[in-house]
């Protein structure tokens, strides 16, 4: 296993397309579940659940240290400094769909954005785009 330091200095996105697009879909995310909230209504995906997506609830965003006014993505300490907790969460979140098993590519940085898109439609499509990512 790779050491902590090398774990978070992984568990970091950067680009400020592919942090704008993550923004953009939590954001519309929020939006929908307030709203279906306010009206008594669920959809067919269940709502935030810390439980069930656990890279979005530990996922934080955040600005480049060395003064640019670029923004990233991180997460919380306790995914880089115990390896099989980062190894859960992606597990649960790349889980095949029914029948479909699907093994992840791996992009360039280049072609990160293209993980986001089309926008989630939900908050465990989110967290599966963001699992590829990782």
């Amino acid at each position: 296993a790779r050491p902590a330091e090398a774990r978070a200095r992984g568990l970091v996105l950067r680009g400020a397309e592919v942090v704008r697009a993550v923004e953009a879909s939590m954001r519309r995310l929020w939006q929908a579940e307030l709203s279906a909230r306010k009206l008594g209504v669920r959809g067919p995906d269940r709502p935030f659940d810390e439980a069930t997506l656990p890279l979005l609830t530990a996922m934080q965003f955040d600005e480049e240290e060395a003064g640019e006014a670029s923004k990233l993505v991180k997460w919380s300490e306790e995914f880089h400094s115990e390896a099989s907790v980062l190894a859960a969460a992606l597990r649960q979140a790349l889980q095949p769909e029914e029948d479909k098993p699907r093994t992840p590519k791996v992009l360039k940085r280049q072609r990160w954005l293209q993980l986001l898109q089309p926008p989630a439609q939900s908050w465990s499509k989110l967290e599966s785009q963001m699992a590829h990512l990782v």
